[in-house]
């Protein structure tokens, strides 16, 4: 259809806000009333007539008003994409309808906000002055790594010698509460409970390990504890309660070595060379992407700090309804309901979106910068690269099924979108660390740190 067909007219209201006037062709408003008639048969009854089969010359004057209400719920949305399209709008919400009618064809008025846009200067992201530091992976890095990996695959095994319990051991023992009265305390007894003697996570287990710390296998310890406020079972939060301790089994950490083979299969490698240098290369990946994050860090700090911009009402609760949606696919992951949650922090929807409202600002800014910065730096994605970044993608969430059946099945063309801008997203985020002077910082050396009578 020609496009001197639609009478389009545009006019600006206010700060990303426009009204818009459209009178839509008259072979369009006739498809329209078409399919609104052939729906409206397949409804409708009348006397002496199938359903479905009343005529449409009828169902024009006997359902007038339910025809053009059909018309327009499929009119509008349609005059709307096509004032979008043509006049390269970008609405940030649903129009708000002022007026329509069927006088002449339809014509339809409307106002809408749209995605503000910023005029970045190339002084407002370039030349940034950024901090880091030396993120070189060393062989003491790589050694101690091996060591945790090493006490991750150790096992339990009782010692060998006769001895009393000591910071560190690992202890098995068996637990029972008992009141001032001597009375045994309900939902106190544990059996076969591993102690790890000094390294307790929490106070009332710290207590307990403490208190058997010279004791002997076989020997039973009498301490006096006392739970936190806040624990979980009512009956025994904030009460002194007197434990008595019986200690079954002393027991140490074996850890393998690192030429064992069984080991050396656990972690994937060869030999001690393979794991070592896997090992170095985790840490490094590691360290880069550390890097990269603390430099992140800085540039999102620096536009939301220096980059100015009023965030349409619309724009705004639109990312916090995106947010709270999020949350609640989060939630019902683990078998939760957003109603349940709220319930539980005593808050309502609203109260959620406004606990919201920050976060929905900061990522609409930032968006909104980094468009405007690969608009002016004609920062663009090839379709070569987004298919391989699409690629690793899948193999990084360890896809199994054919990737254009997991695209049509879990977001189609906005996950593409999605993934499309984060791609560029990044690319722009390297763009301004490679154009920022970055400053290492020097590590402080221990002359440093002394006082002047040390260094005398």
């Amino acid at each position: 259809m020609a496009e001197e067909d639609w009478q389009i007219n545009v006019e600006e209201t206010g700060s990303s806000r426009i009204e818009f006037e459209v009178t839509v062709p008259p072979e369009t408003v006739e498809e329209a009333k078409q399919a609104a008639i052939n729906e409206l048969q397949s409804k409708v009854e009348e006397p002496g007539f199938r359903k479905g089969s009343v005529p449409p010359g009828m169902i024009e004057n006997k359902y007038k008003p339910q025809l053009q209400h059909n018309m327009a719920q499929r009119l509008v949305p349609h005059a709307c994409r096509e004032v979008y399209r043509r006049e390269e709008l970008r609405p940030v919400a649903d129009p708000q309808i002022l007026d329509f009618n069927f006088d002449e064809g339809f014509y339809l008025k409307a106002e809408v906000e749209l995605q503000p846009e910023l005029e970045l200067e190339e002084s407002d992201y370039t030349g940034l002055e950024l901090e880091d530091r030396d993120w070189t992976v060393t062989d003491e890095d790589v050694e101690e790594k091996l060591d945790a990996l090493k006490d991750q695959a150790s096992q339990l095994k009782p010692i060998p010698i006769t001895r009393p319990v000591k910071e560190g051991d690992f202890v098995k023992v068996d637990l029972q509460g008992f009141d001032d009265s001597n009375q045994p305390v309900p939902g106190s007894a544990e059996e076969d409970t591993i102690l790890e003697i000094g390294s307790e996570s929490n106070e009332l287990m710290n207590d307990i390990s403490e208190g058997v710390i010279g004791a002997n296998v076989g020997e039973t310890c009498r301490v006096r504890v006392k739970f936190p406020e806040d624990f979980l079972d009512d009956n025994l939060a904030g009460e002194d309660v007197w434990f008595e301790v019986n200690v079954k089994e002393i027991q140490e950490q074996d850890s393998p070595e690192l030429a064992d083979e069984d080991f050396l299969e656990q972690m994937g490698a060869e030999s001690v060379e393979d794991l070592k240098s896997n090992v170095r290369e985790r840490l490094e990946n590691m360290a880069e992407d550390n890097r990269r994050q603390t430099l992140a860090n800085q540039v999102y700090d620096h536009l939301l700090e220096n980059v100015s911009l009023e965030i349409p009402e619309g724009m705004l609760q639109n990312e916090k309804e995106h947010m709270l949606n999020q949350f609640e696919n989060q939630l019902s992951s683990q078998g939760q309901t957003l109603d349940d949650y709220l319930e539980r922090e005593d808050m309502s929807k609203d109260e959620m979106l406004d606990q919201l409202e920050p976060e929905a600002r900061r990522r609409i800014k930032l968006t909104l910068s980094f468009q405007a910065i690969a608009k002016k730096e004609e920062i663009e994605i090839s379709d070569e690269e987004f298919q391989e970044y699409l690629n690793d993608w899948l193999n990084d969430m360890n896809i199994q099924m054919d990737r254009d059946e997991f695209l049509e099945q879990y977001g189609g063309e906005e996950l593409v979108s999605n993934l499309r801008h984060q791609q560029r997203d990044e690319k722009v985020l390297d763009y301004l660390i490679e154009k920022a002077e970055v400053k290492i910082e020097e590590p402080e050396s221990e002359e440093s740190d002394a006082t002047p009578d040390e260094e005398e």
